[in-house]
């Protein structure tokens, strides 16, 4: 019976493939032929620039920029005994319809006078040149420890089948009339 090339008498697998010989197939330089002047040449070093100051951050631009259009600017509240009901109009600039919606408070260091809330919760689909309005309650608490404060409404912008989204913030600056200074230990009272 004969066997077969891959296998030996003994039942072992050999390699099947050839050994690799691999001849350097440069020319062998003496020391008498290596020049002193190329030896001491070095390349220039390549300036390493900081990549994440020269690279601008890439970011999905749409065919038509969003644009939107909002008054006030910025919201100013005065809050005493009374529930305040402020009113945000929305127009929508750009030249597509959008869809808006309002995202909610980026601070939430509103709860320390009064408790805030926003409507509608869904979003609106503006055609160009049309508005919606978004209502800012304010509802007062017994007391305020503080007497001023800064908040950041977020709405969020996007086209009916475009994945991009832009955010727009409006201010809310609130001042608390009913403000009370803490009371420190070393008072009396």
């Amino acid at each position: 019976m004969m066997s077969s090339p891959t296998e030996s008498p003994e039942g072992e697998v050999l390699n099947t493939l050839p050994p690799m010989v691999i001849n350097n197939t440069r020319i062998k330089l003496k020391a008498e032929q290596v020049s002193i002047i190329a030896s001491a040449y070095k390349p220039k070093k390549k300036q390493i620039h900081d990549q994440r100051n020269n690279i601008e951050r890439m970011q999905p631009q749409p065919i038509y920029p969003l644009k939107l259009v909002y008054l006030p600017k910025e919201l100013y509240l005065e809050i005493d005994n009374a529930t305040i009901v402020h009113n945000l109009r929305v127009w929508n600039a750009s030249m597509r319809s959008l869809y808006v919606s309002c995202t909610g408070f980026y601070d939430k260091s509103e709860h320390l006078g009064a408790s805030c809330c926003y409507h509608p919760r869904t979003r609106s689909l503006l055609a160009p040149g049309l508005a919606t309005d978004f209502y800012i309650k304010a509802v007062p608490k017994n007391f305020a420890p503080v007497r001023s404060l800064r908040l950041v409404l977020q709405l969020a912008a996007a086209y009916k089948r475009d994945n991009v989204i832009i955010y727009f913030s409006v201010p809310i600056v609130i001042t608390f009339l009913k403000f009370i200074p803490p009371c420190l230990h070393g008072e009396g009272g």
